[in-house]
């Protein structure tokens, strides 16, 4: 008859199984991480902006976003206006969404 310690022996051999037994510890790291992840991004403050085309730095952030006064603003056109918060510089965009 097999006991169940033979069964454990067995599998033990099997690189497949090693890989399964690994798997919770992994499962619990990757939810860690995407706790903070999602963490991190509750908090603006925290993430880069986008590169600022005058200094280069990440800190370029949209301060205002309004329908387009031209004539795509009836089709979903936006006028925004991006302002780096590491030197000022305010960038005029057109955005279709």
């Amino acid at each position: 008859m097999i006991s169940v310690s033979d069964i454990v022996k067995i599998l033990d051999q099997i690189p497949v199984w090693k890989t399964l037994k690994a798997l919770p510890g992994r499962i619990e790291a990757l939810e860690r991480r995407v706790a903070e992840l999602e963490g991190a991004k509750l908090l603006p403050g925290k993430l880069p902006g986008e590169p600022c085309p005058a200094c280069g730095m990440p800190g370029l952030r949209r301060t205002s976003s309004k329908v387009s006064s031209g004539p795509f603003g009836v089709l979903g056109a936006r006028d925004e206006e991006w302002t780096c918060e590491s030197c000022g510089e305010i960038d005029h965009r057109d955005n279709v969404r």
